[in-house]
Parts: structure tokens; C-alpha cells; sequence
């Protein structure tokens, strides 16, 4: 199979997970991840195959099982930015899948509402850009620009504000002027 078809069906599975009505019996499964140790997880997620599992579990489709709900801001986020980190920068399983599963990697990064954690994205991002303008997976070279160029429309928003607005409601934050008028004037972060 070509990798450009690999993809297609790849990124149709994926959203078929995130959307589909049956999504929400993976929420028993998270909510007994969330509970373990951060060194338990590591330990689940010791091949690329794993890590990528439990990336997509706690950063993908708690937010899509748990819509209007803190849970996966509060629960599945830190734990899923420190593992995101471990499997990058410790393990580097990100560099052991082929570009169109490494983005699953960076998501982590661009949901975290830290600097650091963004910049990690963004250079992340850009590098495999960079490394795939050219060559056998040159096909995937927009998708990750444009995942790039969200990922820094989400370090903006974390530099103007140190967190995404659009979370306030549910986090029971107050929100400030400046981001009432952002969210106001069609801000979606």
C-alpha cells in the first residue's frame, strides 16, 4: 500500500474513533488510566505502538467522550504532555512511526496551556517539516506545515493569555476582558 493511501485510511480510522457514537466506551478504559502512575503508563506505553495508544486514549478521545466536561483538561492532560515528552524526547518513539502517526505525538504539546510545552510542539512540528520536504514522504509535507501553523496560532494564544479562553466556562474560570473580546471577535482557542 502507498503511503498517501496509508494515510487516507489511517486519518479515516482516527476520525472515525473520535466521532463515532461509540466512542464513549473508551471512557471506562481513560478513566482507569488516569488513575495509574505516571511510571505504570511508561511502562504500558514502552513500544512506539503502545505510546501512540495511550497518546490517542488520554489526548484524543477524552476530549471528544467528555465534551462540556473538565476531565480532560484537568485528568488527561498533564498526564498525557508528561508522557507525550517521555516518548519524544526520552524514547523517541515520535521518530520511530512514519510522519503521519507523529503528529499524534506533538498534539499533547499544543493542547498544554505552558509555554515550554508549546515551544515544544512548534520546534517538533517544524523539524519533521523540515525533514520531509523532500524524499519518500514529501506527500505529508502540507499537513504538517498546517499543523505547524496551527500549533502556532495555539502558542499565540498561550502567549497573550497563559491559557485558552475557550476553556474558561467549563474550568470554571473567570474570564478576562481581553479574552471575552477575543472569544467575542471569533478566537476558537
Amino acid at each position: 500500500m502507498v503511503p498517501s493511501q496509508f494515510l487516507l485510511r489511517h486519518i479515516l480510522l482516527v476520525l472515525l474513533l473520535l466521532t463515532h457514537s461509540n466512542h464513549r466506551k473508551y471512557k471506562p478504559l481513560v478513566e482507569k488510566l488516569v488513575k495509574l502512575t505516571f511510571h505504570q503508563l511508561v511502562e504500558l506505553g514502552s513500544t512506539p505502538s503502545e505510546s501512540l495508544t495511550l497518546l490517542l486514549l488520554l489526548d484524543q478521545l477524552s476530549r471528544n467522550f467528555s465534551r462540556g466536561s473538565p476531565f480532560p483538561f484537568t485528568k488527561c492532560d498533564p498526564l498525557s504532555v508528561r508522557l507525550a515528552e517521555h516518548f519524544v524526547l526520552s524514547l523517541h518513539h515520535d521518530t520511530q512511526q512514519p510522519p503521519w502517526k507523529r503528529q499524534w505525538y506533538y498534539l499533547p504539546f499544543m493542547h498544554s496551556e505552558t509555554i515550554p510545552y508549546q515551544e515544544l510542539g512548534i520546534a517538533r512540528f517544524a523539524e519533521t517539516c523540515w525533514e520531509i520536504r523532500e524524499g519518500e514522504y514529501s506527500e505529508f509535507h502540507a499537513m504538517f506545515k498546517e499543523s505547524l501553523e496551527f500549533s502556532w496560532k495555539h502558542y499565540e494564544v498561550i502567549g497573550r493569555f497563559g491559557r485558552f479562553p475557550k476553556r474558561n466556562g467549563v474550568l470554571g474560570r473567570e474570564s478576562t476582558e481581553d479574552e471575552k473580546k477575543y472569544l467575542e471577535e471569533g478566537g476558537f482557542l
